[in-house]
């Protein structure tokens, strides 16, 4: 599920950006990540979105570098671990 919004700039610009959901965790994820003794919010998180892409901006249609804030998912923090 993405969020679309859109921010005026002072200078006059318009950047639009969106938040990006992704499916939720399958249990085996979940009981994996809670034997690494991960924050209970942070699984929590994950168990409705596994991961989360935070203001995705584009500028007059040009994609600006990506998401300022990701919330990585649940296999990609297992592969960090």
């Amino acid at each position: 599920m993405e969020i679309r919004n859109t921010l005026s700039l002072i200078f006059g610009g318009v950047v639009n950006f969106k938040i990006t959901f992704f499916d939720k965790i399958p249990n085996a994820i979940a009981n994996k990540l809670a034997e690494i003794n991960l924050p209970t919010e942070l699984i929590e998180l994950l168990s409705y979105t596994n991961g989360l892409n935070l203001f995705e901006d584009e500028f007059k249609g040009m994609e600006l570098g990506g998401p300022v804030c990701k919330i990585y998912s649940g296999q990609e923090i297992l592969k960090r671990y």
